[in-house]
């Protein structure tokens, strides 16, 4: 093996809390004594200072900040916990990170067998999932085009790539892009469009051929992520509605329990066994929809051209099967 991985494993040895001599080292990595001074050396280049002490039962030890976390980061148990409850909602939602945390998890249980020296139950592929639908998609191909868009994002240079749009246009399109988001197991850019001369956001799955290009770009100093996305319903946006509801119970505990707009405000109405639900929020299409899913538990108060825009849904759905 090479200095990098002997050094590496030195440090699984010592990371077991004990005072290890240079020739016992040097014997389970079979190399000389030198060696194993040569990969102290190493260690300490990359911040992992190895520390020695003196006398018949000295030798090399780990300071305890080092000692039962992984790679000298502190990752408790907890926090691997959480992990795998993330990996079981990335896996549910069929997202193109799923593998990537999955691999991280695997690597903490290799890692840990090696340094305590004994078998550990398999992970369990799944310890938390996340029910409902997923996206219908191929994750390596979708994963190739996430990373493609993070290195244009980081690197601050223009992407090309081919769009198309939901009535099956397709345009070539310059972006400069400002961030990327997940929704409902989707990926989403926020960037700016050379085409249509405005923040926009595109959808990853619409895309394909994508190309980096050497020109860079500038985000303006005016522009803000948390305002673009503020009181956003979903990935519509468009102007602010003052949203009033009246809803009825039981679907007013699930609108109790589900922040919908930084500028929400919810009043109990015990006597009509129901909720008055105020907000500010943006994203009509989806505002809509949203309350068509509530059915007749669901009544609008304002504004009226809310009220207008769902009777008229209403009003189309109807006359869908009247006809049958």
């Amino acid at each position: 093996m090479g200095t990098v991985a002997n050094a590496l494993n030195m440090m699984y040895i010592l990371r077991d809390g004990g005072t290890h001599k240079i020739r016992e080292l040097a014997e389970q990595l079979e190399v000389s004594p030198k060696s194993i001074r040569v990969y102290r050396e190493a260690l300490d280049g990359a911040g992992i200072y190895v520390l020695e002490k003196r006398g018949k039962y000295g030798g090399y030890y780990l300071p305890k900040d080092f000692q039962n976390a992984l790679m000298g980061l502190g990752v408790t148990e907890e926090e691997k916990l959480a992990l795998e409850i993330v990996e079981g909602e990335l896996k549910s939602a069929g997202h193109v990170e799923a593998n990537q945390i999955s691999a991280l998890l695997l690597k903490m249980r290799l890692l840990d067998e090696k340094m305590h020296k004994e078998h550990q139950a398999p992970l369990e592929k799944i310890s938390h999932i996340a029910g409902g639908s997923r996206p219908n998609m191929d994750v390596q191909k979708e994963r190739a085009k996430l990373v493609q868009a993070v290195k244009a994002k980081r690197e601050k240079k223009k992407l090309s790539l081919v769009y198309r749009s939901l009535s099956q246009e397709e345009q070539q399109r310059v972006l400069h892009i400002y961030s990327t988001y997940t929704f409902r197991g989707e990926i989403y850019v926020v960037a700016y469009c050379e085409l249509r001369k405005e923040v926009r956001d595109f959808k990853l799955r619409r895309a394909h051929s994508l190309v980096l290009l050497e020109e860079n770009f500038v985000i303006p100093s005016d522009f803000s992520l948390d305002d673009y996305l503020k009181n956003c319903i979903g990935i519509f946006k468009g102007e602010s509605l003052d949203v009033r509801l009246k809803v009825k119970e039981p679907l007013a505990q699930i609108v109790r329990e589900t922040i919908y707009s930084e500028e929400q405000r919810i009043e109990e109405l015990p006597d009509e066994n129901a909720i008055l639900f105020e907000a500010v929020m943006r994203g009509k299409e989806e505002i809509i929809a949203w309350i068509l899913s509530m059915g007749s538990n669901a009544e609008v108060l304002a504004p009226t051209s809310l009220k207008k825009a769902i009777l008229d849904e209403v009003k189309g759905i109807g006359g869908l099967y009247e006809k049958t």
